[in-house]
């Protein structure tokens, strides 16, 4: 699932809790992350 409002898939995830165990992951587009290794070699 993916959401830009972090409150209202919290929210989703407080209302669904009784259906099963639910892990938020963060996701960091390639291109940010190749931007932020470029910075520390």
């Amino acid at each position: 699932m993916e959401c830009d409002d972090l409150r209202l898939l919290q929210q989703w995830v407080l209302q669904w809790e009784d259906l099963g165990e639910f892990e938020i992951i963060p996701v960091v587009p390639s291109k940010e992350t190749t931007e932020v290794i470029v910075q520390m070699l």
